[in-house]
């Protein structure tokens, strides 16, 4: 099933879900009708059978499809997939090439709707509540934390404010050996202006306060070697553009590194911290391994 999400303009929900699913035909094979017809809709967390209602403006519209609609497989999360669940939290390990969260693209897959998607064919009548606390980049793979209870979320938003979430990456990169086991990279972050695309770096008068904690792990070979990250702090591109910085830029980071064939070598496979119900410590890993 695919999920997508739109905000009510204060239409008939029939029009609205007309409207949208007419502006996303060049990801179907099915009339706009026949998607209605087969789907499920929701407002905010209620399904929805009638759809000559008016939906007050701002409301959340959810339209909850099959796959076998659409003209391309969506993305579909499944239980291999997640490293953990409970009532409260779930934690996914994100492919790379996969936004974490909704982009300007409309109807392009992203995990936090694929996740609301799985929960929510579980008990499909009522749309799933999930929360999304941290995000990766597209091109980084790993573990994403999130909530299915409200009643969770300012445990898990505190945690993260107050940097008390481990979050450790694996990352092959291409250099020499580094000279050091352990070290520690300060540089201030900020967004490089006139770039074409979409690049930060290290800016000591105006960026943003930046920590990095690194771990050299084992050689793969004289020119690539094997890296545990621990950011301290959580800027854009934070560790690529630290690592760079060292000389040893990660495989396949086509922004900071070495132009290359393979996609981002950058993993978050570790995170640490408290259930927010328990109070358990929790320490989750993945055993998905990078692909060089």
């Amino acid at each position: 099933m695919k999920l997508i999400q739109v905000v009510s303009n204060g239409l008939k929900l029939e029009t609205l879900l007309i409207n949208t699913l007419n502006a996303l035909r060049h990801l179907t094979k099915a009339t706009s009708e026949k998607m209605v017809e087969e789907s499920h809709i929701y407002l905010r967390e209620k399904k929805i059978v009638r759809h000559q209602i008016f939906v007050k403006k701002g409301t959340v519209v959810s339209i909850l499809s099959p796959d076998s609609l659409y003209a391309k497989m969506p993305f579909q999360l499944s239980s291999g997939h997640v490293v953990y669940e409970d009532s409260d939290i779930i934690v996914v390990d994100k492919p790379s090439g996969l936004s974490t969260q909704s982009t300007q693209t409309p109807g392009e897959d992203h995990l936090f709707a694929a996740v609301i998607a799985y929960l929510t064919e579980q008990t499909p009548s009522k749309l799933a509540y999930v929360g999304l606390h941290h995000r990766l980049d597209r091109d980084t793979s790993g573990l994403v934390l999130m909530t299915k209870k409200s009643s969770a979320n300012k445990s898990i938003s505190d945690q993260f404010k107050d940097r008390k979430i481990v979050k450790k990456y694996l990352a092959i990169v291409q250099g020499d050996k580094p000279a050091q086991s352990k070290w520690k990279v300060e540089a201030p972050i900020s967004r490089l202006h006139g770039a074409k695309d979409f690049r930060f770096g290290i800016n000591h008068k105006k960026g943003d306060e930046a920590v990095t904690l690194f771990n050299y792990v084992k050689s793969i070979d004289q020119n690539h070697h094997l890296i545990e990250c621990q950011p301290i702090t959580g800027r854009t591109h934070q560790i690529r553009i630290h690592l760079a910085s060292c000389q040893i830029p990660i495989v396949g980071d086509r922004l900071y590194g070495i132009k290359s064939d393979k996609r981002l070598q950058l993993y978050a496979h570790n995170l640490q911290f408290e259930h927010p119900k328990t109070g358990e410590k929790m320490n989750l890993s993945s055993k998905r391994s990078l692909d060089i």
